[in-house]
């Protein structure tokens, strides 16, 4: 398996979701991303822990809000 330079090594990932999941299993990504970075030093984008979180099932997004077709009413 080839490393790329930018990618953040599998330990932090993991040690950031363990951190997730013990100490603060109902944050949103943004919020967890805020404590990991001021409590515990870590230093990744909220998008990277965003994805993280939706792959670890500890997340879940909000679903697109969709427009409601409505029937069309006959004519007179």
């Amino acid at each position: 398996m080839e490393s790329q330079n930018h990618r953040i090594a599998e330990s932090i990932k993991e040690k950031a979701l363990c951190l997730l999941r013990n100490n603060y299993p109902d944050f949103g990504p943004t919020f967890a991303h805020e404590k990991l970075t001021e409590v515990h030093g870590f230093k990744f984008c909220v998008e990277t822990l965003r994805k993280w979180m939706i792959e670890a099932e500890l997340w879940k997004g909000k679903k697109r809000w969709q427009a409601h077709i409505h029937q069309q009413r006959p004519r007179r």
